[in-house]
């Protein structure tokens, strides 16, 4: 049997005006799971609170078998730029840096050599985008280059927020079947976050979020 890399358990979060009760999560390393839900379902406070950026109410969150609810937000901070992988829907790449030397960045800033940017590109398909900037890659490119530095350092948590949302089918597939390919290479556990429908029946699990009802969230 694999160990978890992610342990979600019993997790609330409240606003003012709102308790989010969130499902039970557990998936294993190399696994993959869709967290799908609408608008205001939660999804965005859910991604926050397992990455460490929100803490819960109440529940448990253990990765790579440790427990994040308890650490100070330093630790959780450090640990977060150790062990997870995030993919936002808004890239965040340096555009002052070349495509690889976004890479080497997220390297060093996780203390942690992982893979040799060059050959993670190859891998992509970007090997001749190495020295492009940011705004010189397609949206799809662009999107790619994300998912390489999420994985760089070989994290045991990758978390992908709306990976597909502003893409075509064809590239909506190619990304999840990437980053499938990457979270089963370095063992990681993935956690697809999405409202995109597309994305069911794709990964291994799939949870539905109901919608809530009075919630302050801006978006999820």
């Amino acid at each position: 049997m694999q160990a978890s890399s992610l342990v979600a358990k019993n997790i609330e979060f409240s606003y003012p005006d709102t308790v989010f009760q969130f499902p039970d999560i557990e998936i294993a390393s190399g696994q993959s799971c869709a967290l799908v839900g609408p608008s205001g379902s939660g999804k965005t406070t859910l991604l926050h609170l397992i990455a460490g950026l929100l803490s819960p109410t109440a529940g448990r969150i253990e990765i790579a078998g440790q427990d994040i609810v308890n650490m100070s937000q330093s630790q959780r901070d450090q640990f977060r730029g150790q062990h997870m992988g995030i993919v936002l829907q808004r890239l965040h790449l340096m555009s002052a840096l070349t495509v690889s030397q976004n890479l080497q960045l997220a390297q060093k800033l996780a203390g942690n050599t992982g893979a040799e940017p060059t050959e993670l590109l190859a891998e992509l398909d970007m090997a001749d985008k190495a020295h492009s900037k940011p705004d010189e890659l397609s949206v799809g490119q662009a999107q790619r280059v994300a998912i390489a530095r999420a994985v760089i350092h070989q994290p045991s948590l990758i978390l992908a927020d709306e990976p597909t949302s502003s893409l075509d089918d064809a590239n909506a597939e190619r990304v999840l079947s990437i980053l499938q390919k990457q979270a089963a290479k370095c063992n990681a556990a993935l956690l697809v976050i999405t409202h995109d429908a597309r994305v069911r029946g794709q990964l291994d699990h799939c949870i539905e979020m109901p919608a809530q009802t009075n919630t302050q969230e801006a978006a999820a």
